[in-house]
C-alpha cells in the first residue's frame, strides 16, 4: 500500500493531526456548551450558597507552652 518510508510518515502524521483536531473540537464544544449553561459546574462549585459547605474552617488547637 505504502511504497516507502516517507509515504508511512506522511500518513501517520495526518491521521494524528486528524486525531488531535477533532479531541480539541469536542474540547472546544464543551468548555462552550458549560460555559453557555445557566446551572455551570463552576457556578454550582463557587456560588456563596455553597462556598461555606465545601471549604472547612480550621478548628483552633490546644498548644502548650514551655
Amino acid at each position: 500500500m505504502y511504497n516507502n518510508f516517507t509515504d508511512r510518515n506522511a500518513s501517520r502524521r495526518r491521521n494524528t493531526a486528524l486525531v488531535l483536531a477533532v479531541g480539541l473540537h469536542i474540547a472546544l464544544a464543551a468548555a462552550l456548551y458549560y460555559a453557555s449553561t445557566e446551572n455551570s459546574v463552576n457556578n454550582q462549585l463557587t456560588s456563596p450558597a455553597n462556598l461555606h459547605k465545601n471549604s472547612t474552617s480550621p478548628q483552633p488547637k490546644a498548644v502548650n507552652l514551655p
